[in-house]
């Protein structure tokens, strides 16, 4: 049985995907209490209303937002 061989080495490099055609950023709101979540939106300041309303409509406090989601295109070139 052989080995492969090793031609080379190359530097991976991994960086955001700014093509046009890139899924676009998402952000979602999860609270750390409940587990209730915001819906995923692209806009960060639906997130950032999502939290205080959700806050107030529990009856028992504090249900306050403990994790901020973002899911964001990843492009690697190596």
């Amino acid at each position: 049985m052989s080995m492969p061989a090793v031609i080379g080495y190359v530097t991976w490099t991994l960086e955001p995907d700014r093509e046009p055609d890139t899924e676009p950023t998402t952000y979602a709101m999860e609270c750390a209490v409940c587990g209730r979540a915001s819906d995923a939106t692209e806009e960060f300041t639906d997130v950032q209303s999502w939290a205080p309303k959700h806050c107030g409509q529990e009856p028992v406090p504090p249900h306050l937002p403990g994790a901020d989601h973002a899911t964001l295109a990843y492009v690697a070139h190596g």
